[in-house]
């Protein structure tokens, strides 16, 4: 038990220095450390700087750091947190430059946190208005059969979720 308390503390001590050595760097430093992680794919270790720029909200490249940081959360598939970042990103930025890709991936957060037919279908259906969104913007991209497929996956669930409602009703009926 003090051994598992100790290495407890360990670890905490360790986190604690960590994001104190985060806080003592500047800007331009964070960029380029989360930069250096982001593109070695090590997209963990890149979050916590790319959270700390934007965070402090001193950068001129806010929408930049706010896209690596959501490509980050997207690809640790920590998708609520990647979807929060990529709608700041279209709420705030509406005409950035790379919004086509930020809308994707919005909407594929929304679909890979998607729940089974038996559960609530709210992301489905966020999924759903993101993707029609795209394909009404970006009709002649590379991924429209891609965001199509999904489009169906997703209404196909739809279907699934009004069955075993359905269902449900008619065994309680008997």
């Amino acid at each position: 038990m003090k051994k598992l308390s100790f290495y407890l503390l360990l670890l905490l001590l360790v986190a604690c220095s960590v994001d104190s050595k985060i806080k003592k760097m500047s800007t331009e430093e964070k960029i380029n450390k989360g930069d250096t992680y982001y593109e070695g794919k090590k997209y963990s270790k890149a979050i916590p700087y790319y959270s700390s720029v934007v965070f402090e909200k001193t950068s001129g490249k806010t929408v930049y750091i706010k896209e690596k940081l959501a490509n980050s959360y997207f690809y640790t598939k920590r998708y609520n947190d990647a979807i929060y970042e990529y709608e700041d990103i279209i709420n705030l930025f509406a005409e950035y430059d790379n919004m086509e890709f930020v809308l994707r991936n919005l909407g594929l957060s929304y679909y890979k946190s998607s729940l089974d037919a038996h559960y609530t279908q709210e992301e489905t259906y966020s999924a759903i208005e993101v993707f029609q969104r795209y394909l009404s913007k970006y009709s002649n991209s590379s991924h429209s059969t891609e965001i199509d497929s999904c489009l169906k996956e997703l209404r196909d669930k739809l279907i699934e979720k009004k069955y075993y409602n359905g269902y449900i009703y008619y065994k309680i009926l008997i």
